[in-house]
């Protein structure tokens, strides 16, 4: 089970946002416990509900989206997010919201992590969604991250004007 805390550097400028459609997070979680009105939780639950009620008490920020078959409405989120005045999102998630981000077409920017080991056959994909497409990054960067290496992109091809 994955308990992240989603360390910070603490600055007023962050806020760690958790998309949670079903809201399985619970006030007893690691990053609620560390919370300090910098984190949002984005839900399809009714705020009116307890388990809402519990995580505001706590001090967590929660933001109601309508639900949606398809899950969370990522325009929405971006959005609020706006509207809070953020203007860049580190998108650190699993493959279902990685391809669900891909195929809405908001993300920009990937960098991905590599380590060098043999995984075996126990991977999992970057992005998982129907009819996603595998398009080529541009302005491609390969770079040393400690033992491990980055390779950074732009899905969209930002220079394309200049």
């Amino acid at each position: 089970r994955d308990l992240p805390s989603f360390p910070t550097r603490r600055s007023s400028d962050l806020l760690r946002v958790i998309l949670d459609s079903r809201l399985r997070l619970t006030p007893a979680a690691r990053i609620v416990k560390t919370a300090d009105g910098d984190l949002l939780v984005v839900t399809s639950t009714p705020l009116s509900a307890p388990r809402c009620r519990k995580l505001q008490n706590e001090g967590v920020d929660l933001f109601h989206l309508r639900p949606r078959r398809e899950g969370l409405d990522l325009d929405a989120v971006l959005a609020e997010l706006g509207r809070r005045n953020i203007q860049s999102v580190l998108l650190e998630s699993g493959p279902k919201l990685n391809g669900a981000a891909l195929s809405a077409g908001i993300v920009h920017k990937l960098i991905l992590f590599y380590a060098p080991r043999i995984a075996g056959e126990n991977r999992v994909p970057f992005a998982v969604a129907p009819n996603l497409a595998h398009a080529p990054l541009h302005h491609t960067n390969i770079r040393p991250c400690g033992p491990d290496f980055a390779i950074e992109g732009y899905v969209q091809n930002v220079y394309r004007n200049y």
